[in-house]
């Protein structure tokens, strides 16, 4: 009897240090190579997890080919935390979609991986501009086409605008209503402007190239070779880029309007005509925009088209 008990005893005591030690349990590996490690097991001897000298851990089999490989799926919960950079690199899924924190915030993954296809027909395959889906083949001519100029990942500020697809080369971008922020964007280093009549409208006038950042409210001047409904035409020489007699004046510019910032402004690119003043409801009676019809530069499109 006091041999049982005693028996009993020390397997009570077993199973004790066994649990203390099992919340600190540790394993020492002879180095660092691969062919070292241990394996976890179930009853019949199939590999459930495998640790191996070399750091790497396999999931489900016995030689992990990266850090962690697992044999089967993974589900991955949310997580509530502000996305910041002691996380930067943590992937959650927040019911919806899958997000990755990038140090600053977390960018919907799911539609940076569509984004790739880069087309402009939704939100999430966004494009640079249009001239980049023109260069990029997926055009499908002129229309309404979804940008994301600054491509951070975030499609989130991604917005719709015209692209006039067709002429001078096509790849113009509306401008009208965008902020000096994006618009500089879609100029890069250089580029050119275009004004219409509307945004399918067959008149036109096409900038010389220019560098200078844009302003909606400061008209910067722009002296060189303008394309005329197709026709090249030097600044100066049509009534359509200057309204003094001196040469290229007053309203031959790059990037104003007749107000300050962008939205339904009276477009003054690249003049204001012969007899229209700022405000004024005057239409264009000379040159390339007589058959605009329009008693209101509000109706007019800016377009902008980078160099590069």
């Amino acid at each position: 009897m006091v041999k049982n008990c005693l028996v009993v005893g020390l397997l009570a005591i077993f199973v004790s240090l066994v649990a203390v030690q099992a919340a600190e349990m540790e394993a020492i590996l002879e180095d660092s190579s691969p062919a070292t490690g241990f394996s976890v097991k179930d009853g019949v001897g199939n590999t459930l997890a495998r640790f191996r000298g070399d750091g790497k851990v396999g999931i489900g089999m016995t030689e992990p080919a990266a850090k962690l490989d697992v044999n089967g799926g993974i589900k991955i919960g949310n997580d509530s935390s502000q996305c910041s950079g002691s996380i930067a690199g943590t992937i959650r899924f927040n019911g919806s979609s899958f997000q990755g924190c990038d140090g600053a915030k977390w960018v919907d993954l799911t539609a940076a991986a569509v984004a790739i296809v880069a087309n402009g027909a939704s939100s999430a395959n966004a494009g640079k501009s249009c001239k980049s889906i023109l260069d990029d083949g997926f055009s499908t001519g002129d229309g309404s086409y979804w940008l994301d100029p600054d491509k951070d990942g975030d499609t989130s500020d991604a917005f719709q605008t015209f692209c006039d697809m067709t002429i001078s080369g096509g790849g113009w971008t509306k401008i009208n209503g965008l902020s000096v922020g994006d618009v500089n964007l879609l100029k890069s280093a250089s580029g050119k402007q275009m004004l219409k009549c509307s945004d399918t409208g067959g008149a036109y006038i096409v900038s010389p190239s220019a560098s200078p950042g844009w302003s909606w409210s400061s008209r910067q001047l722009l002296t060189g070779n303008y394309i005329v409904n197709g026709s090249t035409q030097n600044c100066g020489g049509d009534g359509e880029f200057w309204k003094d007699p001196s040469g290229c004046g007053a309203n031959a510019g790059w990037g104003f309007g007749c107000d300050s910032g962008p939205g339904s402004r009276n477009k003054l690119i690249p003049g204001m005509g012969d007899n229209g003043t700022c405000g004024s409801a005057l239409a264009h009676t000379n040159g390339a925009f007589v058959n605009c019809g329009s008693t209101n530069y509000n109706s007019y499109s800016i377009f902008i088209r980078a160099d590069n």
